[in-house]
């Protein structure tokens, strides 16, 4: 399948998504084709329809809405460059990168990524070790989230070894590289 589009996702604690022609449904649900993980994200919360030449997006009775820019819509085009929010869940619409053509490890995450399966960037993470996770990524060191979240180094310190396992990773270099990937683009975890 080839790929026209992609949601990319404003944050690193959400999946992005590569968008082929077809229809797909977007939600918390494991039986939704693009499944985002969020307190303010529907079991069924948004159909997205892709052409070759648009994605419209609409709402399916979501108890958050869905938001184009800063306009909530029952349903409507989404443009290139423009931001959609399914709740405060927050996506760009972008271009899709052709597929690579080498044979590189890189090249196997890139093709995981167009799959039609969904890419789940934070996995099953907890509120709470996202919000450690989006410290991390921030650069801040245990103590400093610790003091910032109002919890114990040690508390943090267990945050961060499950953020760790849920990555398959050993250190905090790692996990930039499995979620930024070694050229600084965001990738999938498998």
């Amino acid at each position: 399948m080839t790929a026209y589009f992609a949601l990319r996702s404003e944050s690193m604690l959400f999946p992005s998504f590569m968008l082929s022609e077809g229809t797909y449904v977007l939600g918390r649900s494991s039986k939704c084709n693009f499944v985002v993980k969020h307190d303010v994200i529907s079991r069924r919360h948004a159909e997205i329809t892709v052409t070759k030449t648009g994605v419209t997006v609409l709402d399916l009775g979501s108890r958050n809405g869905i938001f184009i820019g800063k306009d909530r819509v029952l349903s409507g085009p989404v443009l290139i460059g423009q931001q959609v929010s399914f709740g405060n869940v927050s996506f760009v619409l972008t271009l899709a990168k052709p597929e690579p053509t080498d044979s590189d490890s890189n090249s196997e995450i890139e093709t995981a990524r167009c799959s039609d399966a969904p890419v789940v960037l934070a996995k099953d993470l907890s509120k709470a070790q996202r919000r450690v996770l989006n410290l991390l990524m921030q650069g801040l060191a245990e103590k400093k989230i610790a003091a910032q979240l109002h919890l114990s180094s040690t508390t943090i310190h267990n945050h961060v070894q499950a953020i760790y396992r849920a990555f398959k990773v050993h250190s905090r270099a790692e996990l930039l590289v499995s979620l930024l990937g070694p050229n600084g683009n965001r990738v999938g975890v498998q």
